[in-house]
């Protein structure tokens, strides 16, 4: 198709679906009351012969390989390690969008017209608007292939006095050929960049830019993602006694160029621009959980058995913030804003605003621009950090025989008992652009108190 500047398409200049390919033969016989349009002349006009499936089925092979060794010849030290490839299976929401049900209705069995300006008392007195690219839609690369993780550890294991077992291990992951879903229509930054240095009335609409043309937005899924995690895992644990007990600290760094399988990159084509700390990279992160048989009590009977025979537990957690990348809107689209230098974050005497109550401020406005329409910005993603997580929560339960086989434990949950506020950020305040930059909006629950029985038989 011809688009003209406008992002408007000129009439009869081409094939609108040019590209397209469907799925298998097509849509069978006996389905064709399922699809609006199934057997509709526009739509047999779209060749078939993509893979049924969508992609090619693939024969995978997924080797592994570990050992134990006891290097005293005693059970109480041993050296375990390994390395295996292992494979994720594409989940249904991969394919779900290209459906004409799903949250995306593609061409050509979704068709749509408009009609414009015309009103009751004259109907005929409209006109049809100039022809538009089609809409977005959902695409999935016909060589997509199952992604795989290279997983690894190695590890030292001891028993330690007082019924206490420690491990210290070294874990690793290499992921390839995992999901994403750029927009593969999107113009280049330079195509951007030149058309935003044009006198306003001269520049170009951005479907006029698109490489594909007579197509405005293509979400295609590709398997071309990439992410690296290593991690020093320190782990002690005694699980025997009334008072048992695991703590556990991992050191890690997870680095990716798409967190999930939505993703949609600035750049997509460059994936080194979007190499950095994953979504959910946490460096570091401290657990421990206890189980205490209280030893109160534990002699009484008739009504006095109520005070004994009670268990405590709990867990504790903290782990350092989320990666943050701070962006600014221009006029050829969201980016990546520019870091002037200096402390990102507000010192804890500029965090909170007394003509602004429950605002609390992390990040520092004065450390940042939107960057320019002439180059990326230099921040890199997840260069910064949000606030850290600190929770507790504790269980207090207590068992009764009743008779037979039926026993009764009752219960007290109480999660975040301390009460910790720990904030968070939304996207909105991550963009210059938009009011409350820099600013945790919203938080993880309170304390909360659940009580329950349970019945047994």
């Amino acid at each position: 198709m011809t688009v003209n500047r406008n992002g408007t398409l000129v009439p009869n200049s081409g094939d609108p679906y040019d590209g397209m390919i469907r799925a298998g033969e097509g849509v069978p016989q006996s389905e064709l009351m399922r699809v609006p349009n199934g057997n509709s002349p526009v739509v047999l006009a779209v060749p078939a012969g993509a893979p049924r499936g969508f992609y090619d089925s693939q024969h995978l092979f997924a080797p592994r390989f570990s050992f134990a060794w006891t290097p005293t010849g005693n059970a109480d030290t041993a050296v375990r390690g390994g390395i295996g490839l292992f494979y994720d299976r594409p989940e249904g929401n991969l394919l779900f969008g290209g459906a004409n049900n799903g949250p995306v209705n593609n061409p050509p069995y979704s068709a749509s017209a408009q009609y414009e300006n015309g009103n009751l008392s004259a109907p005929g007195g409209g006109s049809v608007p100039a022809p538009a690219p089609l809409g977005t839609i959902a695409a999935i690369d016909r060589h997509l292939t199952v992604p795989r993780s290279w997983n690894w550890s190695l590890g030292f294991e001891r028993e330690l006095p007082w019924g206490i077992f420690g491990e210290i291990s070294y874990v690793g992951s290499k992921g390839q050929d995992l999901l994403r879903q750029p927009d593969i229509n999107q113009p280049s930054f330079d195509t951007l960049s030149a058309n935003a240095a044009l006198p306003a009335a001269q520049r170009a609409n951005t479907n006029f830019l698109r490489p594909y043309k007579g197509y405005s937005i293509i979400q295609m899924r590709l398997s071309d993602a990439d992410s690296t995690y290593h991690a020093l895992q320190v782990y002690l644990s005694r699980r025997q006694g009334r008072l048992r007990y695991s703590l556990s600290y991992t050191l890690s760094r997870v680095y990716d160029n798409a967190s999930g399988n939505g993703d949609n990159p600035e750049d997509y084509q460059n994936k080194s621009y979007n190499w950095g700390p994953s979504d959910y990279d946490r460096t570091r992160v401290l657990v421990g959980t206890w189980t205490w048989q209280l030893p109160f009590f534990k002699a009484q009977t008739g009504v006095g058995r109520v005070l004994g025979g009670w268990e405590i537990s709990g867990i504790g957690r903290y782990q350092s913030g989320a990666p943050l990348t701070v962006t600014g809107n221009t006029s050829i689209g969201t980016r990546r804003a520019d870091f002037l230098g200096g402390d990102p974050y507000l010192p804890a005497s500029q965090r909170f605003d007394p003509a602004s109550p429950g605002v609390v401020r992390w990040l520092n406005p004065a450390a940042f621009a939107v960057a320019p329409e002439s180059r990326r910005g230099n921040s890199n993603r997840g260069q910064f950090r949000g606030p850290s997580l600190k929770v507790v929560d504790l269980s207090l339960r207590k068992g009764f025989a009743v008779g037979g086989d039926v026993k009764v434990q009752v219960l007290a949950d109480l999660f975040n008992v301390l009460n910790e506020t720990n904030l968070r950020f939304s996207s909105q305040s991550l963009s210059l652009s938009a009011g409350g930059f820099g600013q945790l909006n919203t938080a993880a629950p309170p304390r909360n108190v659940q009580l329950g029985v349970r019945v047994t038989f």
